[in-house]
C-alpha cells in the first residue's frame, strides 16, 4: 500500500520534491491566500460562495492539531485565514463550536 502511494505522488508530482521544498510551496500558498482574502469575510466578498467551501476544507484540516507542518504554521500565524477558518466553521458546523 505504502509503495503505491509513493508511486502516484511521485506521478503526480508532489512527492518529487523535498520536505523543505514542500514548506516552501506551502508557505507561499498561505501568502497567497491570505493576501486574496484580505479583510474581506468570504474569499469573494460578503457571502460565501462555492470557492469557499472548498478553501474552508483545506484550511480546516491544515489548521488541525494533528497535521503539524511548517504550512500549518503558516497559516495559522495569518489571523485573517484563522478568523475566516472559525466564521466557516461557525457557519457550516455550529454545533461543533458548542463543544
Amino acid at each position: 500500500m505504502r509503495r503505491g502511494l509513493v508511486k502516484r505522488f511521485w506521478q503526480q508530482g508532489i512527492g518529487r520534491f523535498s520536505a523543505a521544498e514542500l514548506a516552501v510551496l506551502g508557505t507561499r500558498d498561505i501568502e497567497a491566500l491570505a493576501q486574496l482574502l484580505g479583510d474581506k469575510p468570504f474569499l469573494m466578498g460578503e457571502a460565501p460562495c462555492a470557492a469557499d467551501a472548498a478553501v474552508f476544507a483545506m484550511l480546516a484540516l491544515l489548521m488541525d492539531p494533528a497535521t503539524a507542518s511548517p504550512t500549518r504554521d503558516a497559516a495559522l500565524a495569518k489571523r485573517n485565514l484563522v478568523a475566516y477558518r472559525d466564521r466557516m466553521m461557525g457557519r457550516c458546523f455550529p454545533e461543533l463550536l458548542k463543544q
